[in-house]
């Protein structure tokens, strides 16, 4: 079988090399569906990291982690740290062609703060124009607050139908769309940016990796990403790009359910170095963890269901890997592969695990990432709870000094690992691979696919 497959392999390779890409377009596949339109329901990062080319807000990333201006013309910070005065660009159209408005800044963040799907914007006391700019008052200081203005501006006019119909300012607008089939990007001519240089981004909808990859290289498609450290030796014809993911990668524990004792259990019977190498091919760093010594039959009598999302290869690879170690200790593990949607709503959103596997992916600010296990936070999936770790995450929210910060969050870390609150394991790298011929390729320091400055060369 190993030699068939092979053999399949060097004749796609062999197609591939005779076929000529028409320079037109992207052609490529996402392993999920978009899990909504409106960019308020989006919590899927494999969604966002497309939809930065559909949606802007006042600021955007860079590839340097570090924010740049977007919608917004200007900033000023006052002294105090907590008046937010922005000019905003009159050269901005919605995809519909309606022109961005002030007013229509004011009402999405108006909106963001009432669902109630950024933190930062409850501290928001007063938001207005004045003398034709923005300005955003703060009740207090709040050194995270300006990582959260990425957060999309929408058109009040549309909004009621935004879960249907997508209309933002970016790049690329979406032309077509078939749920679980197909969605397409086409340029917007009417960018106030710079354009992008491909008109058409075409991404099938498709969990197979192995079936992307054949099209990979039967040419059927040209660009492909996330894809699967372990393929990198099928795919040395193609142009390869790999980086660190800036991603906490765990074996999620539900801390209602399993006291520190058995938390500890559970982490200390995990080999990453193993994980590491059969589900990335060493294609990762290992994360700092804490482990107890504990005898072979530490887990005997003990049953866990491990719910993973099915739509990535990782995620299926160390499930395996995880459910050797854990029985290698006594306990029993069912795996449940799970639709994506499914695990977000029963895992992400219910609650209801007992472990589960899921990469905690990269932030511009790293507030972002550790407020996922503070004990009041709404999205806390892993009910982690410890009061010296929100006292830790409260302080360095308004700890404006970055060394001084990153010294506090060094130290919530070292909370989360001494108490077990995960098996933290990795940080995969992040591989692109495309034809040789497409050059633009950007490597951000949070998921995000800037298909806006791709192009073709020879």
């Amino acid at each position: 079988m190993k030699k068939l497959i092979s053999t399949l392999f060097l004749f796609l390779s062999l197609l591939a090399c005779g076929s000529k890409t028409d320079n037109q377009a992207i052609t490529t596949a996402i392993k999920s569906d978009i899990d909504s339109m409106s960019p308020y329901k989006m919590h899927a990062t494999g969604t966002k990291q497309i939809m930065y080319n559909v949606y802007e807000g006042l600021l955007m990333p860079d590839v340097k982690g570090k924010l740049k201006l977007a919608i917004a013309k200007d900033m000023k910070i006052s002294d105090d740290m907590k008046t937010y005065t922005f000019e905003i660009r009159d050269d901005v159209y919605f995809h519909n062609g309606d022109k961005l408005k002030l007013s229509d800044v004011i009402f999405s963040l108006n909106k963001i703060k009432e669902l109630g799907i950024e933190k930062s914007f409850s501290n928001i006391d007063d938001i207005s124009e004045k003398d034709g700019k923005l300005v955003i008052k703060l009740n207090k200081i709040d050194a995270s607050f300006i990582y959260s203005l990425i957060k999309p501006i929408v058109d009040e006019k549309t909004y009621d139908n935004i879960e249907k119909t997508a209309n933002g300012t970016g790049p690329y607008y979406i032309s077509e769309y078939l749920r679980e089939n197909k969605l397409v990007f086409t340029r917007n001519d009417k960018y106030y940016g710079k354009k992008a240089n491909i008109k058409t981004i075409n991404m099938d909808i498709l969990t197979d990796e192995d079936t992307s990859i054949l099209n990979l290289l039967s040419g059927k498609y040209n660009f492909l990403f996330e894809v699967s450290t372990k393929r990198v030796e099928d795919l040395k014809d193609k142009k390869i790009v790999t980086h660190p993911e800036n991603m906490l990668f765990i074996m999620g524990i539900n801390n209602k359910r399993f006291d520190k004792d058995l938390r500890a259990k559970l982490v200390s019977a995990l080999d990453n170095k193993d994980i590491i190498s059969k589900a990335t091919a060493n294609y990762a760093t290992e994360l700092k963890t804490k482990k107890i010594n504990i005898e072979k039959n530490a887990l005997e009598g003990k049953e866990f269901n491990l719910k993973i999302p099915s739509n990535y290869k990782i995620y299926i690879i160390s499930a395996q890997v995880i459910k050797e170690e854990l029985e290698n200790y006594g306990a029993k593990v069912n795996i449940i592969p799970q639709e994506f949607a499914t695990w977000l709503k029963e895992v992400y959103k219910d609650r209801d695990y007992d472990l589960t596997i899921i990469g905690l992916s990269g932030k511009l600010d790293k507030e972002d990432t550790y407020k996922r296990f503070v004990s009041t936070y709404a999205k806390n999936f892993l009910n982690f709870s410890n009061k010296e770790y929100d006292e830790i995450i409260e302080k360095a929210s308004y700890t404006v000094d970055t060394e001084k910060r990153d010294n506090l969050y060094e130290k919530a870390y070292d909370v989360l690992i001494d108490n077990f609150a995960a098996g933290f394991i990795m940080d995969p790298a992040l591989t692109t691979v495309m034809d040789k011929n497409i050059q633009g390729f950007s490597e951000y320091t949070i998921p995000y696919v800037n298909y806006s400055t791709l192009k073709f060369g020879e």
